[in-house]
């Protein structure tokens, strides 16, 4: 019954919270562009809290793009992706996601119209969603809603360019006939302290330890198809971070109540000290999504030195050389993928957990980000700017 009354208050929060949003606008003189970015715009009036920053790297992403349009010199207006506006026009350059993305195109029909996709293409998501649940709640007797369903749109359809954060396993969840448009950049993930970190974890860590992060869309992240291999498998264990769907959760409550190899910590800071002592323990790092971009929570852990069994749509590029991929959407794949790992020697699993510890830490930054985006944007804008120039 708790449960219920959270999931309904929190789902009303949700609807009325865009409203009560700020925007955030900077005039720039002499600016040549003017551009709206629908994505998030609270960021701006937080800077100074670290806490709310680490909740979600969407937050210090925003503030990088800010940074790299005050340097071209741009002026912005940053609005919430679901913020109502009375107007969407007087912009030469609309940036970002739907459902604004959307509506600041049609009503600047001739700006360059640049996407920022930060998940799979949205059709794929809504076809896995419904898939996996519905297998779910069929093999659990069960009746969990679809979680995680995107309102489908045509924003990459309308869209001049492309910005997608992702891999090559992300472009496949499009159809071939846009991946031309597309341009995959990095994550930027968060940035730890890791003084003296990796020469401490290959003291301490256990192969029997995992850890599966996650927020909500908890059976589109694969987190049932991971607590049903744990639940039957009391010799490893498993340690749970971030948001679990209120009907999942009260699914599995009881079931995994007083198993003592499955430990559920909640959102935690990604500074805490528990973030970083089940990082040291933990070998490897669990993710059988069905729909990502490149995953924060999978690249997180990777960066404290956790090796990747992940489905191919959660992968980074090169992912073969430091983790396993999990070849279907299923405990039995599951079950592959961890077989593979634990048969590993033991001088294997300490070169992968260095590898993966210097691969993405050198590859996942806030400074990869703010590169690949800035070469993405000034690339867009010049082909705009030629465009428009041969037209008269």
């Amino acid at each position: 019954m708790i449960s219920k009354i959270r999931k309904y208050l929190d789902k009303f929060v949700r609807r009325i919270y865009p409203f009560f949003q700020p925007s955030y606008i900077k005039k720039i003189k002499g600016s040549k562009h003017n551009i709206i970015v629908s994505y998030l715009a609270a960021p701006f009036f937080h800077k100074n809290d670290i806490r709310y920053l680490n909740h979600h790297q969407n937050r210090k992403e925003t503030l990088i793009i800010g940074d790299i349009l005050n340097s071209m010199s741009i002026s912005h207006k940053f609005v919430r992706l679901d913020k109502p506006l009375l107007s969407y026009k007087g912009f030469d350059v609309v940036f970002g996601v739907e459902p604004n993305f959307v509506k600041a195109a049609i009503s600047n029909p001739n700006a360059l119209k640049i996407y920022y996709a930060t998940g799979a293409y949205c059709k794929h998501q809504n076809t896995v969603v419904k898939q996996r649940t519905d297998e779910f709640n069929r093999l659990h007797n069960v009746k969990i809603p679809y979680y995680r369903l995107t309102r489908e749109h045509d924003a990459v359809e309308i869209a001049d360019v492309v910005i997608q954060i992702g891999s090559k396993y992300t472009l496949q969840t499009y159809p071939k006939e846009l991946r031309n448009k597309i341009i995959t950049i990095r994550q930027s993930c968060h940035n730890y302290n890791l003084s003296n970190f990796i020469s401490e974890k290959l003291q301490n860590y256990s192969i029997r330890d995992f850890v599966w992060m996650g927020s909500s869309g908890s059976i589109l992240k694969g987190l049932d198809i991971v607590l049903d291999y744990f639940i039957g498998n009391p010799d490893l264990t498993l340690h749970v971070f971030g948001s679990i769907d209120y009907d999942v959760w009260d699914y599995y409550e009881a079931i995994i109540n007083g198993k003592s190899n499955i430990k559920i910590y909640g959102v935690c800071d990604l500074d805490s000290d528990i973030i970083r002592e089940i990082g040291m323990k933990s070998s490897f790092v669990i993710l059988p999504s069905a729909s990502e971009g490149c995953p924060g929570s999978v690249l997180n852990m990777a960066k404290l030195g956790c090796i990747p069994i992940v489905t191919p749509v959660s992968a980074f590029d090169g992912i073969e050389t430091f983790g396993v991929l999990i070849n279907a959407y299923s405990t039995k794949a599951l079950a592959e993928a961890i077989s593979t790992v634990l048969n590993w020697s033991e001088n294997t699993i300490r070169q992968k957990i260095v590898d993966v510890y210097n691969f993405s830490n050198k590859n996942f930054s806030q400074e990869s980000f703010r590169s690949d985006m800035q070469k993405a944007l000034q690339n867009a804008i010049k082909q705009y700017e030629i465009s428009k120039s041969s037209k008269g």
